[in-house]
């Protein structure tokens, strides 16, 4: 079943403490959550571009610009890169909640 794109575009980061074996949980930027170095940041905007934030050289930011698009399945966003493709399999996309298959 595909998921709501309606909730996609928006800043999500990861927070890791609720992760599981299999999932990655993230967080829109106004969730509360606690204090934490280093959070993966994935920002994703309307018109197909996606800002992928980390860590970089001696623990300063890393920022990568991105498009993203949906696969058939309505489930599977790839993002392309310069360089890579990365796959992002969506298990569930709320309001306040994006997972992602590890």
């Amino acid at each position: 079943m595909p998921i709501e794109l309606e909730f996609l575009p928006n800043r999500w980061i990861h927070a890791h403490e609720e992760d599981t074996p299999l999932k990655l949980v993230y967080r829109p930027s106004t969730f509360p959550l606690g204090l934490s170095r280093n959070r993966d940041i994935l920002e994703f905007f309307a018109d197909g571009r996606v800002l992928r934030e980390g860590i970089g050289y001696q623990d300063g930011k890393s920022f990568v610009q991105a498009i993203w698009t949906v696969k058939e399945d309505g489930r599977t966003i790839c993002i392309k890169e310069e360089n890579q493709e990365i796959t992002l399999e969506i298990t569930t996309l709320v309001a306040d909640k994006m997972v992602l298959s590890k």
